[in-house]
């Protein structure tokens, strides 16, 4: 399962666009991983705050 873990496509994004390929099917993989995690993230921690009560 070499290469199918979010932090793996958004590394590549990365890099793909460090090199200037901003064409490559890799930033668009990336791009989208890191916003489905920051999605998720914000929703979990919006939910573990209003569990606590903060």
């Amino acid at each position: 399962m070499t290469g199918r873990t979010p932090e793996r496509w958004t590394y590549r994004s990365v890099r793909a666009a460090f090199t200037g390929d901003y064409a490559a099917p890799a930033l668009l993989h990336g791009t989208l991983a890191a916003l489905a995690l920051m999605v998720a993230s914000v929703a979990a921690g919006t939910r573990y705050f209003r569990r606590a009560g903060a």
